[in-house]
């Protein structure tokens, strides 16, 4: 369900809405994804009162995102250096993508959890999980393999590890 009417009208006729707030101090971030499987991906901030800002989920690792998170940051009275802690819910490119990239240039701290961690640490070893081979297994049919087989190169060709 989407957050807003701007963000509904995005997801179905295209295009990045602006930032909107959900709470005090929180705020829903959209930003750009690359290819052609959506036009964008939430990432959320929390302005902390102290000056603090926390970024869950920022995106892929794309000069897009970066523009769009300074972009919406400066909106709000504050910026990428403003950054203490990064969280990634989940280890999907589109929301631990710009997240070493992040960290590496504000210092913040990145949280995950252990098993998401692990699961990144396979991919960096080159132990990964044969999707299509798996899902050939439960009888998918043949085209569905192959844009299982598009969608797996085309978002492993936009993975940083963080």
């Amino acid at each position: 369900q989407a957050l807003s009417e701007a963000q509904f009208r995005a997801a179905t006729v295209g295009g990045v809405p602006d930032p909107e707030p959900i709470a005090e101090g929180l705020w829903s971030v959209p930003v750009p994804m690359p290819g052609d499987l959506l036009d964008y991906t939430l990432s959320v901030v929390h302005l902390g009162p102290d000056g603090a800002v926390t970024a869950v989920d920022p995106g892929w690792e794309t000069p897009e995102v970066h523009d769009r998170l300074e972009t919406a940051l400066a909106s709000l009275g504050r910026s990428v250096a403003d950054i203490r802690h990064i969280v990634v819910t989940h280890a999907h490119p589109d929301h631990v993508g710009a997240a070493d990239a992040l960290r590496r240039a504000t210092g913040a701290r990145l949280l995950m959890h252990e098993r998401e961690q692990a699961g990144l640490e396979r991919l960096r070893a080159g132990l990964t999980l044969d999707a299509p081979s798996t899902v050939a297994g439960w009888g998918a049919p043949d085209e569905a393999l192959d844009r299982l087989e598009q969608g797996i190169t085309r978002v492993s060709e936009g993975v940083v590890l963080p």
